[in-house]
């Protein structure tokens, strides 16, 4: 009985041992398909989030399933809710300045109402000054004032603040929808990386349930193989046991006839 059972033990040993190696090999030379792995020249596996590295493709399943990693991808997830925040802080920030920037354009401030009278009644005294002299010198073309010709120059180089005002403005415009722009295209990058992360989670689940489905797959063969020995076994020593009783029987009817003789 003891022969019989270590001679089974050492077969299925065997058996598990080349499994084992077919599977190792078959599970190092396909390569992990997740957005987290990440190969170098060499062929070396790691971790992005963790950033470690991984032996072989057959540990990535238990890595994914480590604590260690699960407390990584949770860190990875605050830091990105707290970009997302600073980011929409700074956008409404700039939105109240624009809305300010708005409120004070429709609002004439009266500080520069001040300059546009000042130069207009300057302007009419300057005319008025000049129509005295040539009515007083008109006999003489040298009797103009100085600065008679020059007057369209002053007039250009006095701008007027709204104009400057609109043109800040336009700026503040321009370098808002920049920025807005920015703040976009960053959203719709951590949106996808929302979607990988929520990918990652579901295929974690799926590999979970898988492995303990052939844990218990194995677990069964392993009950099958060991009732199928000791049916084996138990049937090989109930044959020898009935021919020993068979062997019994036939001495007894003989000595019975021996008996009855004498």
């Amino acid at each position: 009985m003891e022969k019989l059972k270590g001679r089974i033990d050492q077969k299925d040993l065997r058996k598990l041992m080349a499994e084992r190696k077919s599977n190792l090999n078959k599970s190092n030379a396909e390569k992990i398909n997740s957005p987290l792995a990440k190969y170098d020249s060499k062929g070396n596996l790691s971790c992005i989030i963790c950033r470690s590295n991984i032996k072989s493709s057959t540990l990535w399943k238990v890595h994914i399933n480590s604590k260690l990693h699960k407390q990584n991808v949770e860190e990875a997830k605050m830091l990105k809710t707290q970009i997302v925040n600073t980011a929409k802080d700074m956008t409404q920030q700039k939105l109240i300045r624009l809305e300010s920037s708005i409120s004070t354009l429709h609002t004439k401030p009266r500080g520069l109402e001040k300059p546009k009278k000042e130069v207009i009644l300057k302007t009419k005294t300057e005319k008025i000054s000049e129509k005295a002299t040539m009515s007083i010198e008109a006999a003489s073309e040298n009797a103009l004032p100085e600065l008679f010709f020059d007057e369209p120059a002053n007039k250009k180089d006095l701008k007027d603040p709204h104009d400057e005002e609109w043109e800040r403005f336009q700026r503040e415009i321009k370098e808002e929808t920049i920025t807005s722009n920015v703040i976009i295209a960053g959203e719709q990058n951590e949106a996808t990386v929302d979607r990988q992360i929520e990918e990652i989670d579901e295929q974690i689940q799926h590999w979970a349930k898988v492995l303990d489905l052939e844990e218990k797959v194995e677990k069964m063969n392993k009950i099958n193989k060991a009732k199928q020995d000791l049916s084996s076994v138990n049937s090989s020593s109930g044959e020898t046991s009935s021919e020993a009783e068979d062997d019994d029987t036939l001495d007894e009817l003989l000595n019975w006839r021996c008996k009855s003789f004498k």
